[in-house]
């Protein structure tokens, strides 16, 4: 009953835990000290840091040193964090919380949420719609996202006239587009810690053109659409050919089968003759019909009675 005791005492007052730190704002890269205090019970807890962003609880470390505190038969424990701020930092709040077998979890203080100065980058330009070429009379919308802190800056010029601002604030609207409005847009962000300003800036291509589908979107479904075609027509071709080469080759092979050794062709027609008899007796895939084959057949035998 002793530790529940004390631990009660922890849980109910909220002066006995207290975590310092200073200042409030940092800036990135600085090394920051947090110190955290309090009553941890008996048997002594320890004190756990954790840093606190978007509802997720990321563990630092523990280190804690205990004192015994004889009038209330418990421990006074200490913990000091050593961190040195990033700009995933900022808006943190960093928690010390202590962890024992007789506490109540939710026994925690925390700092106020971390100001940490970071200078400008990552600069990202969007563009609305998503197009690679544009029409003529089109609205077009450029949006610029950088991070930052203190927030940056923005100012928008484009390539053709860069001493000419187009817009101070993260976006900038072409409103009816004309072929003259093709152009690389520059985004420029800044800003300032502790009086030195920092910059980055994005860039990007528009092109406008008379007719898109020439070259937009649906140019590459016509490009994809014309790929398959071809592919298709040149399976298909050479199937053609291949059918046509073994046909060949069949008939070759079969007139060597008939055909005198060392024959000398001085009669082509001879040879036309012969072959014409055996194939309509022999080839089943022979395209000429029935009235051909036998019109063949008799210029054939009359050959053979005149020979």
């Amino acid at each position: 009953m002793e530790n529940l005791d004390s631990v009660s005492t922890i849980k109910d007052s909220s002066n006995i835990m207290d975590i310092k730190h200073e200042p409030v704002t940092f800036v990135e890269g600085e090394n920051v000290t947090f110190n955290c205090s309090g009553d941890v019970g008996r048997p002594p807890g320890i004190f756990l840091w954790q840093a606190i962003l978007h509802e997720k609880q990321m563990p630092l470390f523990s280190n804690t040193s205990l004192n015994e505190i004889p009038q209330l038969c418990s421990y006074n424990g200490i913990s000091v964090l050593n961190l040195q701020v990033t700009a995933e930092d900022n808006q943190a709040r960093i928690r010390c919380k202590v962890q024992s077998g007789v506490s109540d979890d939710a026994l925690y203080v925390e700092s106020e949420r971390l100001n940490v100065y970071f200078k400008v980058k990552d600069p990202v330009i969007i563009v609305y719609p998503d197009e690679l070429i544009y029409e003529i009379g089109e609205l077009i919308k450029l949006q610029c996202k950088a991070s930052g802190n203190p927030a940056p800056t923005y100012t928008w010029i484009k390539d053709s006239s860069s001493n000419e601002t187009l817009s101070s604030n993260n976006t900038f609207v072409i409103q009816e587009a004309n072929i003259s409005d093709s152009d690389l847009y520059t985004c420029l962000v800044n800003n300032s810690i502790n009086d030195i300003v920092y910059s980055a800036k994005g860039s990007k291509y528009i092109e406008i053109v008379k007719y898109r589908w020439i070259y937009g979107k649906s140019a590459k479904l016509a490009v994809l659409i014309t790929v398959i075609s071809s592919s298709i027509m040149l399976i298909v071709a050479t199937g053609c050919i291949i059918i046509y080469r073994l046909k060949t080759s069949q008939g070759n092979k079969y007139l060597d089968t008939v055909r005198p050794q060392n024959q000398t062709l001085t009669k082509p027609e001879i040879l036309a003759y012969e072959y014409a008899a055996v194939s309509f007796e022999g080839l089943e895939e022979s395209r000429v019909t029935l009235e051909a084959s036998n019109t063949f057949k008799q210029q054939t035998e009359k050959y053979k009675n005149d020979k």
